[in-house]
Order: C-alpha cells, then structure tokens, then sequence
C-alpha cells in the first residue's frame, strides 16, 4: 500500500497515531508475505544524505529519566537493500538528486516485502535542503506509529476477563498485555501490573484529570506517608480533537515522596462531550534498565481504548 505526501501535509497526518490500529491490506498477496525481522524499535537507514536521518531518529527520547534513542540505527554503507535487509520491520531510504527532485518529500509504502513492513521513501534535492527540512518531514511519528502497531497487535482480546471488568466499570474498550493482571481496586480506579521485579510495567484506568490526587489515595510506597507523585516539569501534553471528543496524550516522569522509586509514565485522556474523562495510564519502574520499549508496549495497550459512550468513536 503506497502513501506519498509532502512534508507539509504529513506533519498533521502522522500525528495521527491511533490511525495504525486499523488493518491495512492491499489484496490477498499480503497474507503469503514473511514476517517482518528487527529488534524492537529498530530502523534500517539507507541512501545518499542518510546521516541526517541517523542523527534526528538517533535523538534522545523526551520523557524518559535517562538518555535513550529514539531508534536504534543501523546504516547500510553500499545504499543497496538486498534480500535479507528487505524484511526489516522499518525502512528509510534517502534519496539526493537536484534534477529529480525540486523539494524534500516523504511518501511510504506497508508490507512491500514482509508484515508487518513499513518502507519511507525520502527524497530531496540536496543534503542541504534535507538538513533544512527534516525537522518537518517527521519520519519519527511514522516510524513510532508502526512500532506501536506491532506492539498492539500481540495484545489480548478486549473481550478478554481483565478488559471485560475494565469495561463494565468505566465504559471503555481496551485490549492488554498478555501478563498484567489487576493489582488494586478503587474507587473509578483499577490498576494492573505484570510484577516484574526487575521491570515493572503497569497500567492504571481512572476518571479524574488531576493525576496526583488519584496516585495520592491508590499508589502508596512502604508506609501511608509516601506515594506517587508527578515530578514538577516533566510533562508534555499533546492534545486533540476526535469526533466532540479532546484526547490528551501526557508524557512525563513520576516518583515516591519520600523515597528514591521513579520512571516515565504516559497517559490518553478522553473527555467525553458530556463532560466525564476517562484516563488509561502507562508507568514504568525498572532501576537501572533501559525503559523506551517497555513504556511503548504499554503506550501500544492505551492507543487500543476506546469509549463506547454514544457519539463519541475514538480514532
């Protein structure tokens, strides 16, 4: 399936993240394609101006309590894609020539050669203009919508015991990662965890917009006195609007009042029009360990949430 589109108009389409979660085909050709190789949050970067892709996929990722890429790069020297780098999950391919090309555009293309694939397709007159224009062609947002959609695609039913629950308390569809099971429940509060003891990743549903004073009365440390808290600063909203419904996205960090616990946590907010806001939150604890692809996969799981109050169909 082939997308083309100038960097102008595919800055607002790529913010559009829950779009993955739709099936994408072409024909039936697809379903006999191999599947798709690549550590989590891999990208193959091939082509002339290549190293200007390198460095912008290679910046830290925000929210995070320590540096981390965006991406782990791998560089292709000779700019050719030969039969095992064809199945590579993610693909950028750069392209420079002034007489081809009168300005820097982005069109991309799914499951050309394995699935779930997908291929960006670069090009620029010069590697000047590239520099130029990269910080508006947003080759990350696509690339993280489709590693959010591998990550959604091994969650669980919605139909399954958990999202059954979650649903009948809040009104909310939402497919799971396979080993979180319901830790606490409170008043419109349920909070799953997978108990890793080494990295932790949990997922809280509630319905208030003031983060704290929800952590404040549900996640306590060793004693009453502590608890969790937001860390002043380090959060960023992005907010939109979807059929009379705003949806917030929040990245930031948390940490224990009184204790030296903390990590990243994400959260999507859906204010419905009558009023009421339901919040899927993703938080990580994993001293030590890296946390990019833990807190995606939990980013993944919150993309899937959906209200199924009348008038109001998530996208």
């Amino acid at each position: 399936m082939r997308h083309t589109t100038t960097i102008t108009r595919l800055a607002l389409h790529a913010a559009t993240l829950a779009a993955a979660f739709t099936v994408l085909s072409c024909d039936g050709s697809e379903g006999m394609l191999p599947h798709s190789g690549g550590a989590p949050s891999e990208v193959l970067v091939t082509g002339q101006g290549s190293e200007c892709i390198v460095s912008t996929l290679e910046a830290d990722v925000p929210g995070l309590p320590q540096p981390e890429p965006m991406f782990d790069v791998k560089a292709l020297t000779d700019n050719t894609l030969d039969a095992t780098a064809r199945l590579e999950r993610n693909i950028v391919v750069t392209d420079i020539d002034s007489l081809r090309h009168s300005a820097t555009t982005v069109r991309y293309e799914r499951n050309v050669y394995a699935r779930p694939q997908i291929i960006i397709y670069v090009s620029s007159p010069s590697e000047q203009a590239l520099r130029r224009d990269i910080g508006r062609c947003h080759i990350d947002r696509l690339l993280l919508r489709n590693e959010l959609a591998h990550y959604a695609a091994r969650l669980t039913s919605d139909t399954c015991g958990t999202a059954k629950e979650i649903r009948k308390t809040f009104g909310c569809s939402m497919r799971l990662p396979k080993d979180v099971t319901i830790r606490k429940r409170g008043k419109n509060f349920i909070w799953l965890s997978d108990n890793n003891p080494l990295k932790s990743g949990n997922i809280c549903i509630y319905t208030s917009e003031n983060r704290d004073s929800v952590m404040q009365r549900n996640i306590k440390g060793e004693t009453d006195n502590t608890h969790m808290t937001t860390v002043e600063g380090s959060v960023v909203d992005v907010c939109q609007i979807s059929d009379r419904c705003k949806v917030t996205t929040r990245r930031g960090l948390w940490q224990m009042t009184g204790d030296a616990m903390g990590g990243p946590f994400v959260s999507r907010a859906i204010t419905l029009p009558s009023g009421q806001t339901i919040v899927g939150e993703a938080f990580v604890f994993a001293p030590g360990e890296r946390k990019r692809d833990k807190i995606r996969q939990l980013e993944a799981s919150l993309m899937t949430m959906k209200s199924d109050a009348e008038g109001c169909k998530d996208k």
